[in-house]
């Protein structure tokens, strides 16, 4: 279920929050013809944890929430002007990368 449109810095990307029963995922969109960059307002309360990149042909792992803000998000133009993010929740006091 669509959650909400969480706001962005960039007028030329926007971004969709969904939340199912256990997961939480965020699809961001690049409406340019240039690669961009973005912070990302969750707008909702911020889960923590990582959000691990799923579809993307950008090179990094993902992103961590800097009070409820993805901060520096890159979306390229073709193939990388859609990001999608699954938020992983923490694990033992921290968010890993694994």
């Amino acid at each position: 279920m669509q959650v909400n449109q969480p706001s962005t810095d960039n007028p030329l990307v926007i971004a969709y929050q969904y939340q199912g029963s256990i997961n939480r995922i965020l699809i961001i969109v690049n409406m340019s013809d240039a690669n961009v960059e973005a912070n990302i307002s969750l707008d909702t309360p911020d889960p923590g944890g990582i959000w691990r990149i799923l579809l993307s042909s950008f090179l990094r792992d993902g992103y961590v929430t800097d009070n409820g803000v993805l901060r520096g998000v890159h979306l390229t133009t073709g193939p990388g002007g859609i990001l999608v993010l699954h938020n992983v929740p923490e694990r033992r006091g921290q968010a890993e990368f694994s």
